[in-house]
C-alpha cells in the first residue's frame, strides 16, 4: 500500500497538469492546393486560407466547424508562393491580405500592387460576408500590400514595396478609412517599414530595414506608442542578437513583446516586457543550426517559436515567480515526419483574462492541413 501511495504521489504532477491537448485536427473541406497557408483564432471563430480563398470555422464547444468560404479576385494560385497571403481576427471581423493581387486603380492595372479583404459576421446572416476591399493609398506595381495584423477595429497593413504599414480604422459613418498618426509635432505621417507589421492596443511594430557604416541593409526593429490624440514616440533597435545572417520574426501583446533571431551558429528567442519603454529581459536559445523561415507569436502568458524547416514549435509560458518574471520552456511540440510543420502558427486572442487555444499548420507548399490544441488549465491565465 505505501509503495502504491509513493507511486502516485510520484506521477501526480503529470496528472495535475497537463501541459497541452490536441484537440482535433482540420483538413481541406475539399481537395486543394495551398490549405494551411495561415490561420488566425479567437473564442469563438478560426480563419484558414489557401492563398486564394478563406475559410471560416466556428467553435462548437470543443470543436471547430466549418461553415463557408469566400474567393478573392486573384485568378490562380501560384506554385511558388511560399507564404504570401495573411489573415487576422479581431472584434468580429476577418482581415484576408493577398499581397501579389493585381488591382485596378481608374482604368489602370497594377501587378502585384496587392488588396486586403474584410469580412464581418452576423448571426442573423448565418455567417461572413464581404464588407470592404482595402488597396494602398499609394498604389504601385510590386508594392505587395496585404501584410496584415488587426486589434480591434483597427487594421495594419504592411506594404514592402514602398517600405510603409498603412492604418486603417473603421468609422461608423465612413466605413473603412486611412488613418495616418501624428507625430509629436503635430505632422501625419504613415508608418515606415513594410515588412510583417503588428499591433495590439496602443503600440504598433514594424520591421524596416536601414543601411550601416558598411553599405549593407540592416533589419531594425521600430516600435510606435500611440499617446494621447493619435500622437506617436518612436523606439528602435536592432535585432537583439543581429549577426548578420538575422532572419526573424516578431510579434506584440500588451506586455510582450517576443524576437526570433540569429547569433552566430544558434537559434534564439528573445523576450522584452514593457515598462516605460520595452526592455530587453532575456535570451534562450532554441538550438543549432539555421532553421530559417522563423515565426513567433505571443498572448496572454504563452510565446512559441516555430521552426519549419525542422518541424518543432517550441512553446513558453511566462512565470511570475520565478526570479520576478521569466519566460519558462513549456513543451516542443515536434513532427519530423512532416514537411514544415508551424509554417504557420496562430494564438487566441487574449479574452476574459485567459488563452484557451493555439493552431499550427502542416504546408508543404501544395497540401496541408491544421492542428488546434488546447493549453491545460494552469497555463490559461495570466498571473499578474
Amino acid at each position: 500500500m505505501k509503495r502504491i501511495l509513493i507511486f502516485i504521489l510520484t506521477l501526480s504532477p503529470f496528472f495535475a497538469f497537463a501541459q497541452t491537448t490536441l484537440k482535433q485536427k482540420i483538413a481541406p473541406p475539399y481537395e486543394m492546393e495551398g490549405f494551411g497557408m495561415d490561420v488566425d483564432l479567437d473564442s469563438k471563430h478560426m480563419v484558414i486560407t489557401n492563398g486564394l480563398e478563406v475559410f471560416f470555422y466556428k467553435r462548437d464547444t470543443d470543436n471547430w466547424q466549418y461553415i463557408h468560404s469566400r474567393k478573392s479576385r486573384k485568378k490562380e494560385w501560384d506554385h511558388n508562393d511560399t507564404k504570401t497571403s495573411t489573415v487576422s481576427i479581431s472584434n468580429g471581423y476577418v482581415f484576408f491580405g493577398i499581397p501579389d493581387e493585381d488591382v485596378m486603380i481608374n482604368g489602370k492595372t497594377f501587378k502585384n500592387a496587392g488588396a486586403v479583404y474584410i469580412y464581418s459576421y452576423s448571426d442573423q446572416n448565418g455567417g461572413w460576408r464581404e464588407q470592404a476591399k482595402l488597396v494602398s493609398p499609394e498604389p504601385m506595381e510590386n508594392g505587395f500590400f496585404g501584410d496584415v495584423d488587426s486589434y480591434n477595429s483597427s487594421v495594419l497593413v504592411g506594404s514592402r514595396g514602398s517600405n510603409k504599414s498603412f492604418l486603417f480604422n473603421e468609422s461608423e459613418n465612413s466605413g473603412w478609412k486611412h488613418y495616418k498618426p501624428e507625430d509629436l509635432d503635430g505632422n501625419p505621417h504613415d508608418l515606415p517599414g513594410g515588412i510583417s507589421p503588428t499591433c495590439k492596443e496602443e503600440a504598433m511594430l514594424v520591421i524596416n530595414s536601414k543601411k550601416g557604416e558598411d553599405g549593407k541593409d540592416y533589419p531594425f526593429i521600430r516600435m510606435l506608442d500611440i499617446g494621447p490624440g493619435g500622437w506617436w514616440r518612436t523606439q528602435y533597435f536592432l535585432p537583439p542578437n543581429y549577426d548578420g545572417t538575422w532572419n526573424g520574426s516578431t510579434d506584440i501583446d500588451e506586455r510582450h513583446l517576443v524576437v526570433a533571431g540569429h547569433k552566430g551558429r544558434s537559434n534564439t528567442i528573445d523576450f522584452y516586457h514593457y515598462g516605460d519603454n520595452w526592455i530587453h529581459r532575456q535570451t534562450e536559445m532554441v538550438g543549432s543550426g539555421s532553421y530559417g523561415n522563423y515565426s513567433v507569436k505571443v498572448g496572454g502568458d504563452i510565446a512559441m517559436l516555430s521552426a519549419p524547416n525542422q518541424s518543432f514549435v517550441q512553446l513558453y509560458h511566462y512565470d511570475v515567480y520565478q526570479k520576478g518574471g521569466r519566460w519558462m520552456p513549456l513543451q516542443r511540440i515536434s513532427k519530423e515526419d512532416r514537411i514544415q510543420f508551424g509554417h504557420a502558427i496562430a494564438i487566441q486572442e487574449y479574452e476574459a483574462q485567459e488563452v484557451e487555444f493555439f493552431a499550427i499548420s502542416s504546408y508543404n507548399g501544395k497540401e496541408g492541413f491544421v492542428e488546434v490544441y488546447e493549453l491545460g488549465d494552469r497555463y490559461k491565465k495570466r498571473h499578474y
